[in-house]
């Protein structure tokens, strides 16, 4: 970043917006800055660090669980709070085998803004149906996951402050599974996937499935919670949904991994998480 002029570290809302109208699209927002280190991105003359705009705090009220975007990814592992969320799938996917030093810094709000599509947490959030609370200028707004996501790093966030995600409450029933395949435990995922569902008398019902690091964003697949809603969790089930899946996507191909492997890698994943499922019903 040789045109870098400026870490700014605003302490109001204001002052972010002023920055943000100094520097155009020079100015890169960053909450942690760990992935600004690995790919620094070009032209930037400022940095604005918005951890002191937000809050790094997991709290609940009656609608669920909310979390303050500075929240970081070692404060997530040791939440009991976050320990609730889909049987504890949001904690498994906090950069786990990452270097202390690094998740100490990294934030949950830096993870999804950005919109890498190699991200651990997004397909988590995607699966147990969150909620980002961002402040735009015209003031704050609620967007559903299933809206954030919206291209190859461009997220609804671009343009404003991700302040908090919130996740609804879930029944007793529900249950939930984060798996992750990287070259090594250091490395961005070739492979990484969020499924939830609400497991009675062995039947799925609510099934949310969501995929990254195969397309260009991460996303839900539809057709495979339609074929498991409703169903046994049988194994002929879990082998049909696991072939459905690996159909209905179209992998990317990058140094990490062909595309036919990612397909091949799904599948695999996709059925490890299921069976997970039914372990913990």
């Amino acid at each position: 970043m040789r045109h870098l002029k400026e870490l700014a570290l605003p302490q109001s809302v204001d002052e972010f917006w002023e920055k943000k109208k100094q520097y155009g699209p020079s100015a890169v927002v960053i909450a942690g800055g760990t992935d600004i280190v690995s790919e620094p991105p070009e032209g930037v003359e400022c940095l604005i660090d918005v951890r002191h705009l937000t809050s790094d705090s997991i709290s609940e009220d009656e609608e669920g669980i909310t979390i303050g975007a500075a929240t970081t990814m070692d404060a997530l592992t040791k939440s009991p709070l976050a320990a609730r969320l889909g049987c504890g799938m949001l904690r498994e996917a906090t950069c786990r085998g990452w270097p202390i030093p690094v998740r100490s810094a990294a934030t949950i709000g830096g993870n999804v803004a950005g919109g890498d599509p190699f991200a651990d947490t997004p397909p988590v959030l995607l699966a147990l149906g969150a909620q980002f609370l961002i402040e735009t200028p015209e003031g704050p707004r609620r967007v559903p996951v299933d809206e954030f996501f919206i291209d190859y790093r461009k997220t609804a966030a671009e343009g404003a402050i991700l302040m908090a995600i919130s996740v609804p409450h879930k029944p007793a029933e529900g249950k939930g599974a984060f798996v992750k395949v990287a070259p090594a435990a250091v490395d961005k995922a070739m492979v990484n996937l969020g499924v939830y569902s609400e497991i009675v008398n062995g039947r799925c019902s609510n099934v949310r499935v969501a995929v990254g690091a195969v397309t260009r964003i991460p996303h839900r697949v539809k057709k495979v919670e339609d074929l498991m809603s409703g169903e046994v969790l049988s194994t002929e089930l879990i082998d049909e949904a696991a072939e459905t899946l690996s159909q209905s996507v179209e992998p990317m191909l990058d140094m990490r991994a062909p595309a036919e492997h990612r397909r091949s890698l799904l599948s695999a994943v996709f059925k490890r998480a299921v069976r997970s499922l039914a372990q913990a019903g």
